[in-house]
């Protein structure tokens, strides 16, 4: 299974089981808990990012409230989809549309179609309703590819058949909603769990799937490329007996000018975990970094985000401790595995609530900021606190409708 935050995610469709109730768990697991909110570029011209915050109303229509990183202020609501759908994820688009855009992820609740609403994160104005594939696949994961739509990136879409597990990436253009390409890596003897991107390799941007073997569960990222769907390397990080938990495309650690590919992993004989980073290109390891929590020392592994820090490029490893929920990033050097700073977040009564992110610089020190959603544990209340990188201030608690 793919460990996503949640207990009985299963690897596979089970065939003793009906295909309403796979589904039902798929729903469950595709929950993706770093999704919950995205940054957007400035619309305000105070040259600092906006939180957009996925919502349900009391009425369960979907929305995305934006605030000012920088003050915490209120700027909008967005009204998104009404009561028929269920939203999965929100996501920035910040480039080749008018404006700073906002995008929310859903499926319609009768049948299954899956659908991208793409909104002026300004005005609200819709931009377009993308509707990749149909309802008779089942959507596991997005990413924007730069530069292959009209002026901006594409939408890759990773989904999977429902009637027989055959996966694909389709790349749609945001603007129009058009099929730009479509891709299979793989096939129906593999399950897809997580898309991300490579921003260059010889010229063009690539995707990258990881995925599992329904026979034995290796683990594999195969990388193709975006523009011809030719395959340019299948990475395999260690071998059987071994989890993944999540996969990042990360900036080139070992100077071939290519971004590698990053996994964290559990082994399944003793729960000692790592992150494994490999060329994509030759798929030579260059370094296995150990979080704090690995061989269950009393710390949970949650994510992992590449961090920008003082010119030198960083994973920011998000853990929290079993006995009081405390959370804490770890900034460590992805070439030699060396831990250059803790970051404690905010502490009791306060507790992860499935959202991370790692924010562009906007103080102006040359490193990445910190952002987390988080739920007090006494009264429910949500926040979304974001934190300097370097220095481990906090910039800003932005609170979130409960």
């Amino acid at each position: 299974r793919l460990a996503d935050g949640l207990d009985n995610c299963p690897a596979d469709r089970n065939p003793s089981q009906s295909d309403e109730d796979n589904d039902a768990i798929g729903d469950a697991c595709d929950q993706d808990f770093y999704k919950n909110f995205a940054l957007l570029a400035d619309s305000n011209g105070n040259n600092a990012p906006e939180v957009a915050g996925l919502q349900i109303d009391a009425d369960l229509n979907i929305q995305v409230q934006i605030n000012d990183a920088n003050t915490g202020s209120f700027l909008r609501n967005l009204a998104f989809l009404n009561q028929d759908w269920n939203a999965k994820e929100v996501l920035s688009i910040n480039e080749g549309l008018a404006s700073p855009s906002v995008a929310v992820r859903a499926e319609r609740i009768d049948d299954g179609t899956p659908i991208i609403q793409i909104k002026n994160s300004a005005t609200g104005n819709l931009i377009k309703n993308v509707f990749p594939w149909s309802s008779n696949w089942k959507l596991v994961d997005t990413a924007l590819v730069p530069d292959l739509a009209i002026g901006g990136p594409a939408i890759a879409t990773l989904a999977r058949r429902r009637v027989d597990g055959v996966m694909g990436v389709e790349l749609r253009d945001p603007m129009d909603g058009s099929r730009i390409n479509i891709i299979y890596p793989l096939g129906a003897t593999w399950t897809p769990h997580q898309l991300d991107v490579v921003p260059d390799i010889n010229g063009d941007p690539a995707i990258a799937v990881l995925a599992t073997r329904n026979s034995d569960g290796l683990t594999i990222v195969q990388v193709r490329n975006a523009v011809t769907g030719d395959l340019i390397r299948n990475v395999y990080p260690l071998g059987l007996n071994f989890t993944p938990h999540e996969m990042r495309i990360i900036p080139d650690v070992d100077g071939d000018g290519v971004w590698d590919t990053a996994v964290r992993m559990t082994r399944d004989s003793d729960g000692l975990e790592l992150i494994q980073v490999r060329n994509t290109v030759t798929q030579d390891l260059i370094k296995n970094t150990y979080p704090i929590g690995a061989g269950g020392r009393g710390w949970s592994t949650q994510r992992f985000q590449a961090l920008h820090q003082n010119g030198q490029d960083r994973i920011a490893i998000l853990s929290t401790r079993d006995s009081d929920d405390a959370m804490l990033v770890q900034i460590k050097d992805p070439a030699t595995g060396n831990l250059i700073k803790n970051n404690w977040l905010i502490g009791s009564p306060w507790a992860l609530q499935q959202g991370y992110q790692v924010v562009s610089d906007f103080t102006g020190n040359n490193t990445d900021e910190l952002a987390v959603l988080t739920n007090n544990k006494n009264n429910g209340s949500r926040i979304i606190q974001i934190r300097e990188g370097e220095t481990n201030a906090v910039i800003r608690n932005v609170f979130q409708p409960n």
